[in-house]
């Protein structure tokens, strides 16, 4: 009776995926790994080529510095480190005022989505911007994350060049990390935190990106953010 041997077929690498580990020079193994599998997975979706992330645990990105690489077909949009964040285990640490990572990435016009994922590491006050896609003149699309009387998800968006457009909602989540989701789909604004129900509200005319990149930091986070266009 003949034996067979039983073989692993493991997947592909992904060229994406090799280029960004090679230009970063991302050595650790399960990092590697993980990175692939990522890239696999949002190209099965048909995402890849409308997205941009930037992956900040320290095993995934740089690791020192103040350049933070982007990783997506969207376009490169590294990022760099102002004001003092610093590389950790989880994340970037945000733990000051005006402590951010600032990007060159703007929103073209039109359906535009951002979203993060967050580890608290420190009790934070009201109104914390974590993530934010702004053009004062035209639309605003900016993600808060606020825990005065209890976790909150909060998107502010502006409308014709008036702020005040606001969804508000009640996290979910009462562990660690924190998640969250915001999008314009060229009609309306719609936001989720957690798992929580998705909220929207009319918006006018589509979204435009012709104002200030986004930004993402300030406040006493880890974070992982990622923005689809």
């Amino acid at each position: 009776m003949p034996l067979y041997r039983r073989q692993v077929i493991k997947p592909t690498a992904d060229l994406d995926a090799v280029a960004y580990i090679g230009k970063v020079g991302i050595t650790d193994v399960v990092a590697q790994n993980a990175i692939n599998d990522f890239v696999l997975g949002i190209k099965a979706l048909n995402y890849y080529s409308s997205m941009v992330v930037w992956l900040l645990r320290s095993s995934q990105n740089k690791g020192t510095g103040t350049i933070a690489y982007s990783l997506g077909g969207l376009g490169t949009f590294d990022g760099t480190l102002t004001n003092g964040p610093t590389w950790g285990t989880d994340g970037i640490v945000f733990d000051g005022v005006n402590d951010c990572i600032t990007t060159s990435c703007v929103a073209a016009n039109g359906p535009a989505s951002f979203g993060f994922v967050s580890k608290v590491t420190t009790p934070l006050t009201n109104d914390n911007i974590v993530y934010s896609l702004d053009d004062i003149s035209n639309r605003k699309m900016d993600m808060y994350y606020t825990s005065a009387a209890s976790s909150r998800i909060r998107f502010d968006a502006n409308l014709n060049g008036s702020i005040g457009t606001r969804i508000d909602i009640n996290g979910t989540n009462t562990g660690n990390f924190i998640c969250a989701q915001a999008s314009h789909d060229g009609t309306n604004f719609y936001a989720q935190g957690n798992s929580s129900t998705i909220q929207s509200v009319a918006g006018s005319g589509t979204m435009q990106g012709t104002g200030a990149p986004l930004v993402f930091g300030r406040r006493s986070v880890d974070i992982a953010a990622g923005f689809f266009n």
